[in-house]
C-alpha cells in the first residue's frame, strides 16, 4: 500500500463535494480525488495539523439575510492578506447548489483561520428558520460567537431565537457586529440598533452592557471599499473577539466523547465520521464506540485522524475532526450518534426533565400542551420525536395542562435510544420554532415501573447524579472532617416529598459542581442507613442539614425547598455563588415580604397578583399576566408582579394585605402603600385598559404603543399653525421655546423630535411622507425590541401628526376652490 493511502486529510477535503454530483469543491481542487497520481499530488502538499497557538471554536449567527456568510468571507479575506488565512469566496462558503440558487446558507459551513494571537475554526450558521435544526448543531460547536444584525432591520426573529439556543448550548460570549451601515444614513438608528442589542443580551443572560458591538459593512470589506467602515472594521472585530472570546479550558482528562455531525464514504478506505469533540483525547488506532439512534453498540477502531483538514496522530477536546474507522459501513452510521470511550456511555430511551415551556413572545406556543405532547427534542447533533408525560404520581396528569411560561418536571419518552447524561441540555421545538428548552436530570428505565418504590430505588441506582452518596463509612471523612460546609438530605426511597425534592437538588448539585472544593451536595438514604438518622435526629423525610466542616452540631434546614431558596441559603452560609442557570425571561416581577415592602410605595404604580400554587384561576390567570407584564417592559414607572400567598418568604405580606381567597388583585398607585382592589373583567384588554387610566400610560395588547403615544397637544397646536401658512423660521423658534419648558424626560424628547421634523422640513418637504413610510415599514416587518418599538411607534405618531394637519389643510383649501 502506498504512502497516499496512509491519510484521510484530501478526501476528508473534497469527498463531500468531490464524490456527490451536482457539487464543487470549495477550494477547487483541480485534482479528481478518484485517481491514484491525484491522491499523491494532493498528499505530497497537504499540511500536518499543528498546535502553535490556543484553539478556538467560533461562528456567525443571526437572522437570515443579515450578512453572515459575507462577513465569514470578509474575515478570511483579511486574514489571507496577512498570511493568517486562505481566502474563501462567498460562492465557496454557501458551497451546495441549492444555497447560491436561494442566497442562503442552509447546513453549517466550516472555515479556518488565525489571529496573531489564536488559531480560530469558524462555523457560518443557517439564519433561516426552516434550517434552525443544523444552526443548533452549528451553535453547540462553539466556544463563542459573532452575531450578526443588519443595520437596516435591527434585531429580526431569528436574532433572538438564535441568542436564545447559543445560550441554551452554553455559549457564554458573544461579539456583535452590526452589518450594512453604509445603507443608513441617520446615526440615531444606528444607536437604536446598539441598544436594543445590548438589551437582548441582557434578556437571554449575556453582558449585554459589556459585550462588544463593531459596525460595518462586511461587503464593503469583502470589495475593498470605503475601509473605514469595511476591512478596519474587520481588523476591529477580531481584535474584539480575540479580547472578548475566552479561550477555554478544554476537559482533555475525561473520557473521549465525540457527536457525529456527518458520515460518508471513502472508496477502498472505509467509512469517516466528523463532528466536534466535546470531551478527552484520541488517538490514532484506539478503540472506540459509536453509540445511539437506536442502533447496537459498534466497537471499532480508528485507523486515521484529521483535524481542521489537517492530518494529525490525535484528537482532543474542542477539535473538528474526522475519524477515519475500521470495517464500520456508512449506512450502520447516523447523525447524532457519538464516538466514546468503550463502555463510557450508554443509550436510554426515557429521562426525567426540568423543562421550561417558553411563552408566545420568546417565539413559544401561543397555548398550553396536555400530556403525552410529541414534539421533536434536538440533543447535541441528535433530532428525534419524544413522548412527554407527567412522573408517576402526578395529581390529574391527564387533566392537567402544561403553559408558557411554566417550569415544569416532565419524563421524556424518546423514540429510539439514544445517548444522554445526566446534566445534559436539550431544545424541544415544533412547527419550525423552539417551544421549550430543559435538563436532564435524572436517567430512567425503559420498562414501565407501575410501583412507587421499585421506581425510586431504580432512579436512585440508576441515575448519575452530581450529589453525593454518603454511607457510615464516608460520612464522618467527607462531611466532618473534609472542612467544606455540606448540605446534607436525609431521605427515603419510599417517600413521595423526597421524590418531587430529587430534581430540584439535582439542580442545586450542578448550580455549585463547578465549586466543590468549596462547598458539597450530598444525601443519605436515612431508610437503608438507620444509625446516621439516629445520629443526627431525623424524624422525618427529607430532612435537610447543613454542616459547616468543623463541626457535628448540624443546623436543620428549615425555608423553602425550592431552587432559589435553597441556593440563597447556601450562598449566604458558604460564601458560594451558584453558577447562573439559564432561565427564559419573565417580565412578572415575583416579590417577597421584602421586596414587596421596598417595590409598594416607590415612584412605581403596581399591579400585583396575590396567588396560590393549588389555585386553578390562579394557574388560568397565569399566561395572561405574562402577556400583561410583557405589555408594560417599556414602562418604567409600572410594575407587573406576582406574590406566592403560601411560600414562607412572602405569606406574612399576604395575610398583612388581607388576602383570603385567589386569585386576589390589587392596585398600589406610585408612591402609595394603600392598595385598592381590581374587580373588573379579566382580559388582557381590560387590564391595560385599566392600567393606562391609572398610570397616565398608551399601551395595547401586544406590547405596542397606541396613536396618541409620543404626541405632545400644545406642539400639535403649532403644527397646525405651520399647515396653516406660518412662516417655519417662527415655528421652530416657538416650538423650541415650548421644549424649554418641559421637565419630564420623555416629553422632552419627544419635543425635541418635533423640532428635528421641523428643521427637516425646511430641507426638504417629502421629508414627513418618505420617513412616514419608511418607519412604518420597519414596524410592519417586526421583530424590533420593545424600547425600538416603543421609540418608532411614538416618531410614527408625530409625523402623523404632520401629515393629519397638512391633510387637513389640503382639504379646507380644496373645499375654498
Amino acid at each position: 500500500m502506498s504512502v497516499a493511502f496512509r491519510s484521510i486529510a484530501p478526501f476528508l477535503r473534497t469527498a463531500r463535494h468531490g464524490l456527490r454530483s451536482g457539487r464543487v469543491n470549495p477550494l477547487q481542487t483541480a485534482i479528481k480525488p478518484q485517481t491514484a497520481s491525484g491522491i499523491l499530488n494532493i498528499y505530497r502538499s497537504y499540511a500536518v495539523f499543528e498546535r502553535s497557538k490556543p484553539h478556538v471554536n467560533i461562528g456567525t449567527i443571526g437572522h437570515v439575510d443579515h450578512g453572515k456568510t459575507t462577513l465569514s468571507a470578509a474575515i478570511t479575506k483579511r486574514q489571507a492578506e496577512k498570511g493568517l488565512a486562505n481566502f474563501l469566496e462567498y460562492g465557496a462558503i454557501d458551497k451546495a447548489p441549492e444555497e447560491r440558487k436561494r442566497g442562503i446558507t442552509i447546513s453549517t459551513a466550516h472555515i479556518e483561520y488565525a489571529t496573531e494571537n489564536r488559531h480560530y475554526s469558524h462555523v457560518d450558521c443557517p439564519g433561516h428558520a426552516d434550517y434552525i435544526k443544523n444552526m443548533i448543531t452549528g451553535a453547540a460547536n462553539m466556544d463563542g460567537a459573532i452575531i450578526v444584525v443588519a443595520a437596516s432591520d435591527g434585531q429580526m426573529p431569528q436574532t433572538r431565537e438564535h441568542l436564545l439556543l447559543a445560550r441554551q448550548v452554553g455559549v457564554q460570549k458573544i461579539v456583535v457586529f452590526v452589518n450594512k451601515v453604509d445603507t443608513i444614513d441617520d446615526p440615531e438608528m444606528l444607536e437604536l440598533v446598539e441598544m436594543e442589542m445590548r438589551e437582548l443580551l441582557s434578556t437571554y443572560g449575556f453582558e449585554g452592557d459589556e459585550t462588544p458591538v463593531i459596525m460595518g459593512s462586511a461587503l464593503c470589506a469583502l470589495n475593498n471599499q470605503k475601509p473605514e467602515i469595511g476591512n478596519n472594521k474587520i481588523d476591529e472585530l477580531m481584535a474584539a473577539v480575540d479580547e472578548w472570546i475566552p479561550t477555554p479550558e478544554r476537559s482533555l482528562d475525561k473520557p473521549f466523547l465525540m457527536s457525529v455531525e456527518d458520515v460518508f464514504s471513502i472508496s477502498g478506505r472505509g467509512t469517516v465520521v466528523s463532528g466536534r469533540v466535546e470531551r478527552g483525547v484520541l488517538k490514532r488506532d484506539e478503540e472506540i464506540e459509536l453509540v445511539g439512534k437506536g442502533k447496537e453498540i459498534i466497537k471499532t477502531k480508528v485507523t486515521d485522524i484529521e483535524t481542521f483538514k489537517k492530518s494529525c496522530d490525535q484528537s482532543q477536546a474542542g477539535d473538528n475532526s474526522g475519524l477515519l474507522i475500521r470495517g464500520v459501513r456508512r449506512e450502520d452510521v447516523r447523525r447524532g450518534m457519538v464516538v466514546c470511550k468503550p463502555g463510557t456511555v450508554k443509550s436510554h430511551t426515557q429521562f426525567l426533565s426540568s423543562l421550561y415551556v417558553l411563552t408566545k413572545e420568546e417565539g413559544g406556543r401561543h397555548t398550553g400542551f396536555h400530556e403525552h405532547y410529541r414534539p421533536q427534542l434536538y440533543l447535541r447533533t441528535s433530532d428525534e420525536s419524544v413522548d412527554l408525560t407527567f412522573p408517576e404520581g402526578t395529581e390529574d396528569a391527564q387533566g392537567k395542562m402544561v403553559m408558557p411560561g411554566d417550569n415544569v418536571e416532565m419524563v421524556v419518552t424518546l423514540t429510539n435510544p439514544n445517548a444522554i447524561e445526566v446534566g445534559q441540555r436539550f431544545n424541544i421545538r415544533e412547527g419550525g420554532k423552539t417551544v421549550a428548552t430543559g435538563l436532564c436530570t435524572r436517567i430512567m428505565n425503559m420498562v414501565l415501573i407501575k410501583s412507587l418504590v421499585l421506581a425510586a430505588v431504580t432512579a436512585v441506582a440508576t441515575a448519575r447524579s452530581a450529589v453525593m452518596d454518603l454511607t457510615p463509612a464516608n460520612f464522618d471523612k467527607v462531611v466532618l472532617k473534609s472542612g467544606k460546609p455540606t448540605l446534607v438530605e436525609f431521605f427515603a426511597p419510599w417517600c413521595g416529598h423526597c421524590k418531587s425534592l430529587a430534581p430540584v437538588y439535582e439542580e442545586l448539585a450542578l448550580a455549585f459542581e463547578h465549586a466543590k472544593d468549596k462547598v458539597q451536595i450530598a444525601k443519605v438514604d436515612a431508610d437503608a442507613e438507620r444509625e446516621l438518622g439516629k445520629r443526627f435526629g431525623i424524624q422525618g423525610f427529607p430532612t435537610l442539614k447543613y454542616f459547616d466542616g468543623k463541626s457535628d452540631k448540624p443546623e436543620e434546614y428549615k425555608s423553602g425547598r425550592d431552587l432559589e431558596s435553597l441556593t440563597e441559603f447556601l450562598t449566604e452560609k458558604a460564601g458560594v455563588k451558584a453558577k447562573k442557570k439559564l432561565e427564559m425571561p419573565s417580565e412578572v416581577v415575583m416579590l417577597t415580604d421584602k421586596s414587596f415592602a421596598e417595590t409598594v410605595g416607590s415612584e412605581k404604580n403596581v399591579l400585583v397578583a396575590f396567588t396560590a400554587p393549588w389555585c386553578g384561576h390562579c394557574k388560568n390567570l397565569a399566561p395572561t399576566w405574562e402577556s400583561l407584564a410583557a405589555d408594560f417592559v417599556g414602562e418604567a414607572n409600572v410594575v407587573i408582579a406576582k406574590v406566592d400567598a403560601e411560600a414562607p418568604n412572602s405569606k406574612a405580606v399576604a395575610t398583612e394585605q388581607g388576602v383570603t381567597s385567589y386569585p386576589t388583585i390589587k392596585w398600589f398607585p406610585a408612591g402609595s402603600k394603600t392598595g385598592a382592589s381590581y374587580d373588573g373583567a379579566r382580559s388582557e384588554d381590560d387590564f391595560i385598559k385599566f392600567i393606562n387610566g391609572k398610570a397616565g400610560t398608551h399601551r395595547v395588547v401586544g406590547g405596542g404603543l397606541d396613536r396618541v403615544a409620543g404626541t405632545i397637544a400644545v406642539l400639535d397646536a403649532l403644527v397646525a399653525k405651520f399647515t396653516g401658512g406660518a412662516k417655519l423660521e417662527d415655528i421652530v423658534g416657538e416650538v423650541k421655546s415650548a421644549v424649554e419648558k418641559f421637565n419630564d424626560d420623555v416629553k422632552y424628547a419627544y419635543a425635541k423630535y418635533y423640532v428635528r421634523v421641523f428643521d427637516k422640513l425646511s430641507k426638504s418637504d417629502n421629508y414627513v411622507s418618505k420617513e412616514l413610510s419608511r418607519l412604518e415599514g420597519i414596524l410592519e416587518k417586526g421583530g424590533l425590541a420593545p424600547s425600538k418599538r416603543d421609540e418608532i411607534q411614538s416618531k410614527t405618531n408625530v409625523l402623523r401628526r404632520f401629515a393629519e394637519k397638512a391633510a387637513e389643510k389640503a382639504e379646507e383649501i380644496k373645499e375654498e376652490l
